[in-house]
């Protein structure tokens, strides 16, 4: 059993084709060497759920062998692989085609646009005027907008004059506003958009160089008029404002419809006198569309153009004017309208090779639509293939690349919206005698002109389904329900794949602007800092490093001085005498023999020699236990009064280092303002600014952060100890010793004490010092106009670029946000 694989990648419009070696699993591309349709350009880039049938037969034709089905695995979107496998469960297909399951997905695009949408809200405000001011950057921002957002589908009508262009957008909206008849009228593109207020229309135009709005609205009964003269004052416009009042009574359709006629026949007028028309070639309307049909049910917001035929003397210009109003939109879909007895005829063939050229318009999905097919001479029993394959190879679908052709009567498909009431007697006319054949069972020629469209077999037959199982009979044998209703699912299921790699296309366009701005603005920047750097780097030689000079040998005449080394000599440290650790002793003994009975037992005598001895005994073991307590209390006392001492020392230290360094500090901003005053290198401007400057500086500060390290409690404290005093047989405790002792490691700990002080406290002097010297050098910057001009560039080129940075950063994310919505899962 072979197996095939297909790729189908709509978001890059491309169909890849692979054989499975059945032994390794491994696949091979179908190539032109193969002798397949497979490789042609329809097939390849075209649109799979049109073009599946072809592909089928294809691969059928190209692997069937003895009788054996083939198995297809495929790869695309959910769209895609619904159209594949409706068609594979068809009897014709189901004994050849085995379709696998799916295993590898792309995500439909109606499903991610909405999501593309949110990305596009956080996009929005990093896209600003300021920096992405070109109109191209700004007519692209709103395109996408509308394109991602309002969901904006452009329907772009074409076609030769008295092709019925008019009447099928009449059609289209449900209603009868654009004039039209048996002979050519339009003049001019109109622009329909649909209004959101049913009692609510509008018209404008170009009048005199000067923009022109007619508001109808029911809710006041009559037409008012925006426009920047006095309105009586100019024949044809006070005589349109006339005829909107005098239907103030009907509907806002109707008094359009009257506005759009009288504007056309003021412009024939003008053409008839040889006279140029002062009314622009865009009108623009905007019309509540007809409840009934396909698009009043669709989310999209469409855009309906109709243009002018090919007769039109100014034919040239209202093709550049459709062009640019195509610019500004994109998703378009042409609809190019004709009749039976015009497919090898095309006039408009510079339009319709300039429309389908445009990046807004997606060729593979344009729409020939045969108009009054009621009056053709359509054959009972359908098209044979050979009809089929001569109406596809003649001039309108070969010029327009165009497979697909439909048939309608827009005259009875616009009868199906409005009960077959028209206001134009050419329409009644047209209606009143066809419309048996489309109602009447026993009309001899019974019409139904969907079953007469040309277009792929598979989606042939749910047209037919459909349009037999739809409500409105009329609408749907007018041809007209199936056009619109292919028009709703381009827009909505076909139109998000372009309007996604749009977003992403969009996205890489302002990221790659940012780059290069960035870059621009780097390379400005780097130009005016070295400019910056080399005149501040003159203005620091002439003046910063003078008193850069200053401070350093201000410091080095005084900063001996500060030594807290030094101070510590100056506060005359007192040795403590023996004789005072002698009286200690004596006063801690005595309480002790008092208290132990030492000298009750000391006087006691003894009977006998033995008690005389064990008196002596005891009275020597209690001597021993005394001294060695009265040891420990003098000892404890000492360490008291020896870590008091240290407190008392390391506060005075503290406060005498401070207070050092605090009027060193003030001396050296007087000696810095002294050496400011005398500076030749300053104006008295920038004299008195920087003199104010070290005047009005911060004092010099010690914060209790910085001097936590040199707690006493964290150095010396609890550290004294006696060494190796010996306790004699006189002299209990060798007081001497003690009394050394205590004095050497005073001193030793204040030596200590002080020279941490000193460095803790220089280091908070230094700092201070430094900022008090950067704060002058940037001043100078500052006093000089000059300089400060140059600064402040460089310091918005410096935030510009940052800015620009971050916003590249945060659009690169939202880009491959957009790419992994994108991507194979």
């Amino acid at each position: 059993m072979e197996t095939f694989k297909i790729i189908s990648d709509p978001y890059k419009k491309e169909i890849k084709f692979e054989t499975v070696v059945k032994e390794t699993g491994e696949t091979i591309p179908v190539t032109r060497n193969d002798n397949s349709n497979l490789v042609s350009d329809e097939l390849v880039h075209g649109f799979f759920p049109y073009n599946v049938k072809k592909i089928i037969d294809e691969i059928y034709d190209m692997k069937h062998k003895q009788g054996q089905q083939i198995k297809i695995r495929f790869e695309g979107t959910a769209d895609d692989y619904n159209a594949l496998r409706n068609l594979c469960s068809r009897e014709k297909y189901a004994d050849k085609i085995e379709l696998l399951a799916q295993k590898k997905y792309l995500n439909s695009a109606k499903d991610i646009l909405p999501k593309i949408s949110e990305i596009f809200e956080k996009v929005k405000p990093l896209v600003d005027d300021t920096i992405f001011s070109d109109e191209k950057f700004k007519a692209d921002m709103q395109k996408l907008e509308d394109t991602v957002n309002r969901q904006m589908v452009p329907i772009c009508v074409i076609g030769n004059y008295s092709s019925g262009k008019s009447t099928f957008v009449n059609a289209l909206i449900g209603r009868e506003i654009l004039p039209s008849g048996d002979d050519p009228v339009t003049d001019c593109v109109y622009k329909i958009t649909r209004s959101p207020d049913k009692e609510c229309g509008w018209v404008q135009f170009e009048y005199k160089g000067q923009t022109v709005r007619f508001l109808i609205n029911n809710d006041r009964q009559d037409g008012f008029i925006s426009y920047n003269q006095n309105i009586s004052s100019d024949k044809f416009l006070s005589g349109l404002k006339k005829k909107l009042d005098s239907d103030s009574s009907k509907s806002v359709c109707f008094r359009i419809h009257t506005l759009l006629f009288a504007i056309e026949e003021y412009k024939k007028q003008a053409k008839n006198h040889d006279t140029q028309s002062d009314i622009s070639s865009l009108i623009q309307i905007c019309i509540p569309f007809s409840k009934e049909g396909v698009l009043s049910e669709s989310k999209c917001d469409y855009v309906i153009f109709d243009t002018p035929g090919e007769s039109s003397a100014s034919n040239e210009y209202h093709s550049d004017v459709l062009q640019k109003q195509m610019q500004s939109l994109s998703n378009g879909l042409v609809l190019f309208i004709t009749d039976s007895r015009s497919l090898d005829k095309v006039s408009e063939e510079n339009l319709c090779r300039k429309l389908i050229s445009m990046d807004s318009i997606d060729e593979r999905f344009t729409m020939v639509i045969v108009n009054r097919a009621d009056s053709a001479n359509l054959p009972k029993d359908g098209f044979e293939d050979s009809d089929i394959e001569e109406k596809l190879g003649q001039a309108v679908c070969s010029t327009l690349h165009s497979n697909r052709i439909f048939y309608v009567s827009s005259i009875l498909g616009l009868a199906s919206k409005q009960n077959g009431k028209f206001i134009d007697e050419y329409y009644q006319n047209v209606y009143d005698k066809e419309i048996r054949n489309y109602t009447d069972s026993n009309a001899r020629n019974m019409k139904s002109l969907y079953r007469y469209n040309i277009i792929p077999e598979q989606i042939k037959e749910n047209c037919d389904e459909m349009s037999e199982a739809q409500p409105n009979k009329l609408f749907a044998k007018s041809g007209l329900f199936w056009i619109e209703q292919e028009i709703k699912q381009f827009a909505e299921e076909y139109s998000p794949y372009d309007k996604c790699i749009r977003s992403k296309v969009f996205l890489e366009e302002i990221i790659e602007k940012t780059l290069s701005l960035t870059k621009e603005k780097q390379k400005k920047f780097e130009a005016s800092k070295a400019e910056l750097d080399k005149k501040l780097k003159e203005e620091a030689e002439k003046n910063i490093n003078d008193l850069r000079g200053t401070a350093v040998s201000f410091w080095d005449k005084c900063g001996q001085e500060i030594y807290v080394i030094k101070m510590v000599e100056k506060m005359k440290f007192t040795e403590i005498e023996q004789s005072e650790f002698q009286g200690w002793y004596d006063d801690i003994l005595s309480s002790f023999q008092s208290y132990k009975g030492y000298n009750s037992l000391k006087c006691a005598k003894g009977e006998n020699f033995k008690e005389r001895m064990d008196n002596k005994k005891k009275l020597k073991e209690l001597s021993k236990d005394i001294e060695s307590q009265v040891s420990a209390r003098l000892f404890k006392k000492v360490k008291k009064k020896f870590n008091h001492e240290i407190d008392n020392y390391n506060n005075r230290l503290y406060q005498a280092s401070k207070a050092s360094l605090t009027d060193i500090s003030e001396k050296l901003k007087k000696e810095l303002i002294g050496a400011i005053t005398c500076s030749e290198g300053l104006s008295h401007e920038k004299k008195s600014e920087l003199e104010r400057i070290v005047a009005n500086y911060e004092r010099l500060q010690f914060q209790k952060k910085a001097d936590t390290a040199f707690d006493i409690n964290n150095l010396k404290q609890y550290k004294f100890k006696i060494g190796n005093l010996k306790i004699g047989e006189k002299d209990s405790l060798n007081l001497k010793k003690l009394t050394s002792t205590y004095n050497s490691e005073m001193k030793k700990n204040i030596n200590d004490i002080g020279k941490k002080l000193a460095y803790s406290h220089v280091m908070v002097f230094v700092e201070w010092r430094n900022r008090l010297l950067q704060l002058l050098g940037d001043n100078i910057v500052e006093i000089n106009p000059d300089l400060r001009e140059l600064n402040a560039e460089v310091n918005a080129q410096k935030k510009e670029i940052e800015d620009l940075k971050y916003k590249g950063q945060r659009l690169e994310k939202y880009k491959n946000q957009i790419e992994s919505l994108m991507e194979w899962r």
